[in-house]
C-alpha cells in the first residue's frame, strides 16, 4: 500500500537469536502477534524516522484498532530506539490490539532539520499521527499518548497545542523544564551543554507543564509513574503536576515505586501490567 508522505516504509525482521531475547524481555507476543515497520516520512518537508506497529492480522481483520502515539525521551541522538528495541517496546504495545506510532524526532537517526526538544519537532508528533487516515484498520476517533522522560514533557505540549487524547501516561516525566535543567547540570556547564545553547528562558517554561497546567484539560484521563529513586528526573516534578492537575478537576493517577531509578527497571512487569489495564480501560 502507497502512503502519503511516507518516503520508506520496511517491516523490522530480526536475527533468531535477537527474537529470543526480545522474548525475554517483551512477551512471545511482541513478535509472533506484531507487525514493526521503520518508516521514513515527511514533516514539514523534513526527512524524519519513526516506527508504525501494529497486530499482525489487522489487514484481514474487520475490526479497528485505538491509535497509541509513543513518544521517546533524550535529546538528538540520546533517546532514540533502534529496530531490536522499536520490535519489542512498540510490538508488545501493538499486540495487545492497538495501532502504534513512534517519532523519533527531526535532526535524530540520520533525520535532517534540528531537534528543539518541544519546538516545532513537536509538529512531527503531529504529521505522523496524520499517517492513520492512510490506514484502514486504525480508529481515529480514539488517540492515547504514552511518554517516557522527555517523551511525557511532548505528551503534555501536545495537550497544549489541543490535540485531543482520551488518555496519557506519562513516565518519569519532564514537567519542569528549567527544573530540570537545574537539577541535572552543574551550574558551571549548563550555558555550555548544546541543548542550552539553542532555548531561552521563555523556551524552558514554555515547555513546562506547570507553567501552564490552566491549559490542559481536565477530561484526559492522566496515567502518572515515576521512580522515588529517580536521580535523572525528580519525582517530584510529577508530584507537582498531580497536585496541580487533581485541583484543577481533573482525572489523575499517580503510582511512585519507592526503589525506582529513571528507567524503573525493577519493576517493568508491573508497570507494563499497569498500563496495558490502564489503555484497556480508557480506549
Amino acid at each position: 500500500m502507497l502512503f502519503n508522505n511516507i518516503l520508506k516504509r520496511n517491516e523490522i525482521v530480526l536475527p533468531p537469536q535477537q527474537e529470543k531475547l526480545l522474548e525475554r524481555g517483551w512477551g512471545k507476543e511482541a513478535i509472533s502477534e506484531a507487525v514493526v515497520e521503520r518508516i521514513i516520512y515527511l514533516s514539514d518537508e523534513i526527512e524524519v524516522t519513526g516506527f508504525i506497529a501494529y497486530p499482525r492480522s489487522a489487514y484481514q481483520s474487520e475490526r479497528k484498532y485505538p491509535c497509541i502515539l509513543w513518544n521517546r525521551g533524550g535529546f538528538r541522538d540520546e533517546g532514540i530506539i533502534d529496530d531490536f528495541t522499536a520490535k519489542g517496546v512498540l510490538g508488545q504495545i501493538a499486540s495487545w490490539g492497538y495501532v502504534v506510532f513512534a517519532s523519533m524526532y527531526r535532526g535524530n537517526s540520520f533525520a535532517t532539520g534540528n531537534d528543539e526538544a518541544g519546538g516545532k519537532d513537536l509538529n512531527d508528533i503531529v504529521n505522523i499521527m496524520v499517517l492513520a487516515e492512510q490506514l484502514p484498520f486504525a480508529d481515529i476517533s480514539k488517540w492515547a499518548a504514552e511518554g517516557w522522560s522527555r517523551g511525557g514533557m511532548m505528551n503534555y505540549l501536545l495537550l497544549k497545542a489541543g490535540i485531543e487524547l482520551k488518555t496519557v501516561v506519562m513516565i518519569s516525566a519532564i514537567s519542569d523544564f528549567r527544573g530540570f535543567i537545574l537539577d541535572s547540570f552543574p551550574i558551571s556547564k549548563i550555558q555550555q551543554h548544546p541543548l542550552m545553547q539553542q532555548l531561552t528562558a521563555e523556551d524552558l517554561r514554555d515547555r513546562s507543564a506547570v507553567e501552564f497546567i490552566d491549559q490542559l484539560p481536565i477530561a484526559t484521563k492522566y496515567l502518572l509513574i515515576h521512580g522515588a529513586s529517580d536521580t535523572i528526573v525528580s519525582p517530584e516534578q510529577t508530584l507537582k503536576v498531580s497536585q496541580m492537575l487533581t485541583a484543577r478537576g481533573a482525572s489523575v493517577r499517580t503510582i511512585i515505586f519507592e526503589e525506582g531509578d529513571h528507567f524503573l527497571r525493577k519493576h517493568r512487569k508491573e508497570i507494563e501490567q499497569t498500563r496495558r489495564n490502564w489503555f484497556a480501560r480508557y480506549l
